[in-house]
């Protein structure tokens, strides 16, 4: 038997940063005491439907049935949770990619008007930097990885492999087609 190779959450780039793997998405404690509380509690409430009331004697409730109210919410609650936790996380992974995604597709738009403009492509990074800046936080998805590939640039690491690095963790095959396209032309 051969076990899959587990997906780390970080990167490291070749600046030494740790850079996000989109391929996974890792809870942080309070999504997963969120998430957990939910589905515990719709889950425990499902099989109460369902399993509760069990050894009820002429309809009234016995202390069997009160015991076996509450091992029937907590075994439901936690199987439902162990299902469905793992299936928030991929939707909120999910999430992410379609949200850098959109991010992306602003900076295509911000590095094709420098580009248009006449600016050498390093001096169009910067610049679709600065513009994206304006337009998101500096915590926002896209503004890291520009500012990684621009801090790449001036580290003598080539744009073109900063942008593969990108499409590879972005698990997303536009962004890896457009890194792709982008080092053939650059080559060029």
């Amino acid at each position: 038997m051969s076990k899959k190779k587990k997906e780390p959450q970080y990167y490291t780039s070749a600046l030494n940063t740790k850079l996000i793997n989109y391929k996974v998405y890792v809870m942080n404690g309070r999504e997963k005491l969120i998430y957990f509380l939910i589905t515990f509690i719709a889950g425990g409430l499902l099989g109460l439907i369902f399993y509760g009331g069990l050894f009820m004697e002429d309809g009234e409730a016995t202390t069997a049935t009160h015991i076996s109210n509450v091992v029937v919410f907590c075994l439901i609650g936690l199987i439902v949770s162990k299902i469905f936790i793992p299936v928030f996380a991929e939707r909120l992974r999910k999430k992410r990619i379609a949200q850098l995604k959109l991010q992306f597709r602003d900076f295509l738009v911000a590095l094709s008007n420098s580009i248009s403009g006449g600016m050498n492509v390093s001096s169009a990074f910067n610049n679709a930097y600065k513009d994206l800046s304006i337009q998101y936080s500096n915590d926002a998805l896209i503004v890291k990885e520009i500012g990684e590939i621009i801090n790449g640039m001036q580290n003598n690491i080539t744009i073109d492999a900063m942008l593969a690095d990108l499409g590879k963790r972005s698990d997303d095959p536009d962004i890896e087609n457009f890194a792709t396209v982008f080092k053939l032309c650059f080559k060029s």
